[in-house]
């Protein structure tokens, strides 16, 4: 992967944490520049889960690792793609 890039991450977890305002401060320590419009919510069909797709500019393998790992150990995530 040649870096700048563009790059997508999906974040699920459950619908009982606001996952967005919880996860915000991670992405804004490790995403330069994240507008509103870079990060998207959607609820499953049941309800009992939401997905966010989170749109950046990555600068390095570092970054996204870094990133990964913050967010993949709350508690509140289910799965980081």
């Amino acid at each position: 992967m040649d870096f700048p890039c563009e790059f997508v991450i999906k974040v699920m977890g459950s619908a009982e944490a606001n996952l967005q305002q919880e996860l915000l401060p991670i992405l804004n320590k490790h995403i330069e520049n994240l507008q509103p419009q870079d990060i998207t919510c959607r609820d499953s069909t049941g309800g009992k889960y939401h997905s966010l797709t989170i749109k950046l500019t990555a600068h390095s393998q570092a970054q996204l690792d870094a990133l990964y790992r913050e967010i993949s150990a709350r508690p509140d995530v289910l799965m980081v793609l």
